[in-house]
């Protein structure tokens, strides 16, 4: 009987790794992925394997069967000519990771006579990667704004990034590296990062729906549903002005639903097309989170300068491996003076 180790001295022969070498993509909740391994004729009567890297177990296919039983989770099927295929099932997001095909032969280079030694050969080394849809959840309310971040792996950085509404059609994002805007929609698609940003302003019942952000993939989309609620509530302040003396500090005060207190706080400051961005890294030292009464925290920045100026926002951030969502529940008018009088602006 073949060891491990058999099957791991063989996978590197001739400057190969697995004899060839594929990359095959499959869709998370598909019903069906098929493998094909082809094998030289001498082949045809010899036992198939199918083998994940450094994990068990191995599946075979006995010289005696021309293929397995449909039902199972890995199904063998061979031609008995020049190839074989592996089908494996209900495709999950841990079924993603290195296979190999082989066929056993026995004997050594020095006996092949001798039966009692098995070996695999390794025909094929098969890359399969999972892609899918992940769900979230995003929480917003109405008259306020919802800042959502979808992140994308790095090889699809430059591929069409989409915002798709429902089942209405896909906007796509045209351009990269600046926002465009569709009705009360922002996009910006962040090349350097693989991420999309949305901005969503003004929410009202009507925004309430389910919405894909995706990106494009040659013949399919991998993207991230999002159901988006809209709670009508008024116990938010709808807005606020504060002054701060120039070279001080100034407390801006956030109120977020308390089914929040878990999530993390977050500011940030409306750039000239409206779209509250965040706060620089560069600057974001100058900005301190304290918690204070149940939905309520305090942001203080220190050593105001006239580059302030501007209209805040602050609410509750969520995260999720593929998705940041912030819903922005508090509008500041933040005017900076160079007296010790107050200069307040509607």
């Amino acid at each position: 009987m073949w060891k491990q180790s058999d099957m791991e001295s063989l996978c590197y022969v001739s400057g190969s790794r697995c004899g060839t070498s594929v990359i095959q993509d499959g869709d998370l909740g598909q019903k069906t992925i098929t493998f094909r391994c082809e094998y030289d004729e001498k082949f045809k009567t010899h036992t198939k394997v199918f083998y994940r890297l450094n994990e068990d177990p191995v599946h075979v296919l006995n010289s005696s069967q021309s293929s397995q039983s449909s039902e199972e989770k890995f199904s063998l099927s061979d031609s008995r000519k020049d190839h074989f295929t592996v089908t494996i099932r209900d495709i999950s997001a841990a079924d993603g990771g290195v296979y190999l095909c082989g066929v056993e032969r026995y004997g050594s280079d020095h006996r092949p006579s001798d039966q009692s030694i098995t070996h695999i050969t390794f025909i094929k080394e098969i890359q399969l990667n999972v892609y899918g849809q992940t769900s979230v959840q995003v929480q917003a309310y109405s008259s306020k704004s919802v800042f959502i971040t979808c992140k994308f792996p790095q090889e699809f950085k430059g591929n069409k990034k989409f915002i798709q509404k429902d089942s209405s059609q896909k906007i796509f994002v045209d351009g990269q590296n600046q926002w465009v805007r569709h009705d009360k929609t922002h996009m910006f698609d962040d090349s350097s990062e693989g991420r999309l940003k949305v901005f969503i302003s003004d929410l009202t019942a009507a925004d309430e729906a389910t919405y894909r952000c995706g990106v494009n993939i040659s013949d399919h989309d991998l993207f991230t549903e999002i159901t988006l609620t809209v709670n009508q509530v008024d116990h938010f302040p709808a807005s606020s002005n504060a002054s701060a003396i120039i070279g001080e500090s100034v407390k801006l005060t956030c109120n977020f639903p308390e089914k929040h207190d878990e999530t993390f706080t977050h500011i940030c400051k409306e750039n000239k097309e409206k779209i509250c961005e965040s706060i620089s890294s560069s600057e974001k030292k100058r900005f301190e989170f304290s918690a204070g009464p149940a939905g309520v925290f305090t942001v203080s920045i220190s050593n105001v300068s006239v580059r302030d100026a501007g209209v805040y926002w602050c609410g509750a951030e969520t995260r999720d491996t593929h998705l940041t969502s912030v819903s922005l529940t508090n509008q500041h008018q933040l005017t900076p003076t160079s007296s010790s009088g107050f200069c307040l602006r509607a």
